[in-house]
């Protein structure tokens, strides 16, 4: 983060320039800096390059944290009906999803997938990977992308 403007208005220290994402999610300063930008949202005011900064951190913040929960992986098509939205990884735990037979697979698939992720496991994240995406195939062949050849 090399914001000048950016660390002022969240206040952050201007002797650092990384952060992890758990230091700028459970930062009081800017959730206080996206609460002033959300108020001159409400009030119709122009924001300045540095409001913007705090909304484009904000929905990199919240992007992050919506792939890292699952929430934004719409992977998983819905096998009877080819027009109905996809499931998210995190929709996997609903009884709605879970009442689909080749559920648990799927799921056992996902956390072989985090787990050689994890640790490093180059092969394994691979054969996971390519097992999750035939078994993805196999739900809903007929909406589900087509490998490359």
């Amino acid at each position: 983060m090399t914001h000048a403007g950016l660390r002022d208005a969240a206040g952050l220290p201007h002797d650092k320039d990384r952060y992890s994402f758990q230091e700028l999610a459970d930062d009081k300063g800017i959730q206080e800096a996206v609460a002033r930008v959300r108020a001159k949202l409400d009030r119709n005011e122009d924001l300045d390059p540095v409001d913007r900064e705090v909304l484009d951190l904000y929905d990199t913040l919240l992007t992050y944290q919506g792939v890292m929960s699952g929430e934004s992986l719409h992977v998983v098509p819905h096998p009877d009906d080819p027009r109905a939205a996809w499931y998210s990884i995190a929709d996997l735990a609903t009884p709605q999803a879970a009442a689909i037979p080749q559920v648990p697979r799927v799921r056992a698939l996902v956390s072989a997938l985090v787990v050689a992720y994890r640790e490093g496991d180059k092969p394994g994240v691979q054969t996971a990977a390519s097992a999750l995406g035939s078994r993805l195939a196999e739900l809903a062949p007929t909406v589900y992308p087509r490998g490359r050849t």
